[in-house]
């Protein structure tokens, strides 16, 4: 119903809760400790990431508890924020990003990626003293730019088979 959302957590803990209670329910989140076995007086706290999905009054479970994977994704490993509501912008970002990653070996395997090299020079002397690589992706007949896949391979650990390739 309208009056829930669906939350998620980092150990795919879902919670569905009256709108009303969120607040509260994010602030008990960060009470959270658990003793050590080490020592009754230990304790150890987590940083707990949450994304929030508002329930539309049409959503199936599975889409709304999909939906709020995508804002506990975006949370995590894009925004590094500790909770985040989801939006459709950051759907369009997650298919663009599986897009990449699924793309990207047969890309290098293609040898779709072009090396430009950039003249360092030294202002004073106006001589070249060295260059720059700058990759670009040309699929289809375009230039996909660095910004569109760079950030996306960096988050993953892979840029370093592109910068082989390079």
């Amino acid at each position: 119903s309208k009056e829930h959302i669906f939350i998620t957590n980092v150990n795919n803990i879902v919670v569905l809760i009256k709108k009303d209670n969120v607040k509260e329910f994010l602030k008990f989140k960060k009470l959270i400790e658990i003793p050590t076995f080490n020592d009754i007086q230990d304790y150890v706290s987590f940083d707990i990431r949450t994304g929030i999905y508002n329930v539309e009054k049409d959503d199936t479970v599975k889409n709304a508890i999909e939906k709020s994977l995508i804002a506990l994704y975006m949370a995590e490993h894009v925004y590094k924020k500790e909770e985040l509501v989801f939006t459709e912008e950051m759907e369009k970002n997650i298919i663009k990003e599986q897009m990449v990653l699924s793309l990207f070996p047969k890309a290098l395997n293609n040898e779709e990626f072009v090396v430009f090299y950039q003249p360092k020079i030294d202002l004073e002397t106006n001589s070249i003293y060295g260059t720059e690589a700058l990759v670009r992706w040309q699929k289809d007949g375009k230039i996909i730019p660095p910004g569109e896949f760079i950030p996306i391979l960096e988050r993953e650990n892979i840029l370093y088979q592109l910068d082989f390739y390079v």
